[in-house]
């Protein structure tokens, strides 16, 4: 339960026995094995932001009751993951070669290019949770939040830090990600999605929607490998966001598709 807990610490801004972050005490082996719950925390946040949709929606109305259930969700996870975004978005957008690119991550001043891309992330994932149907939303808030964290393990386990040489400060939690742990992280992502698709006995929708995910995510992937040969938790971050909004687009024009009958049912 160790690497458990030190994930809900790390991943969240939850205080776990009067505890939050990474501890001095926190051994390297379990910091590092910490990473394949990652997803699992995601799950839960998707739990938590599903139930305070659920009970806003009884008194507001759904669009309304969807921007708090994303507060909630940012506040619990502590917008790492935007942060992250905004970095990569800024360090890629502006840096003109690989030293560049990592130096303007590091900054924790958000420039023109973090501030759109979180502006676009956040509207795409509003949009698409607004223009969901009634009873997706649970499929929709814990599957996003789960694969996405699966893919931006699985980057981080393909690729080498991209800071682990050269006098760079490391990445928080170490690296690279090992296969176990990586496979694991990877299994739990994909498990909300699969146990719907299974227990509704249509794969359609999770096929889409994990489908676009993971394209995007290699998409992602491609382009940082190519810029930086290697990852940072920035890019990990960002690619949880796009992946997760990703998800949302997908399960959306599935949704939407086959009402139109546009595509048929599995």
């Amino acid at each position: 339960m160790r690497p458990l807990t030190v994930s809900l610490r790390a991943f969240t801004r939850l205080s776990i026995a009067g505890k939050r972050g990474l501890q001095a005490t926190d051994s390297p082996e379990t910091v590092s094995r910490a990473i394949r719950y990652y997803p699992l925390i995601g799950a839960l946040v998707g739990f938590v932001m599903t139930i305070v949709y659920l009970l806003g929606s009884l008194l507001l109305p759904h669009a309304l009751a969807v921007v708090i259930a994303l507060g909630v969700g940012l506040a619990i996870a502590g917008a790492g993951h935007e942060g992250g975004l905004a970095g990569t978005c800024d360090g890629l957008g502006g840096g003109r070669t690989r030293d560049d690119a990592l130096r303007i991550m590091r900054d924790a001043r958000i420039g023109a290019f973090g501030a759109t891309g979180i502006v676009i992330l956040l509207l795409l994932r509003f949009e698409a949770l607004a223009s969901i149907q009634m009873g997706w939303e649970g499929v929709a808030f814990v599957g996003s939040q789960a694969l996405s964290r699966g893919l931006a393990v699985a980057t981080m386990m393909t690729m080498p830090p991209a800071r682990a040489a050269g006098g760079s400060p490391p990445e928080p939690l170490g690296g690279p990600v090992r296969i176990r742990d990586g496979l694991i992280a990877i299994a739990l992502g994909l498990a909300p999605a699969v146990s719907f698709a299974l227990d509704s006995g249509d794969v359609g929708p999770m096929t889409a929607a994990g489908g676009f995910a993971i394209l995007i995510a290699l998409l992602a992937r491609w382009r940082i490998k190519r810029r930086l040969d290697g990852y940072t938790h920035e890019t990990a971050g960002a690619i949880q966001q796009l992946a997760e909004a990703a998800f949302l687009v997908g399960l959306v024009g599935y949704t939407l598709g086959f009402d139109a009958g546009l595509v048929g049912s599995s």
